[in-house]
């Protein structure tokens, strides 16, 4: 993995679907685009 990768974990591992960390589709993408879906998850989950 390049530096200007992240690593995306599908479902996430804060959600009930997720919580088996191994059982968890892992695969790189660009960072940029990790960037935006955390951004996504923080924006609907709201502040806090």
């Amino acid at each position: 993995m390049g530096t200007d990768q992240a690593l995306h974990l599908y479902p996430p591992p804060f959600t009930e679907q997720g919580a088996d960390i191994a059982a968890v589709s892992r695969r790189p993408v660009p960072v940029h685009e990790s960037w935006s879906v955390a951004q996504e998850f923080r924006r609907q989950l709201g502040p806090g």
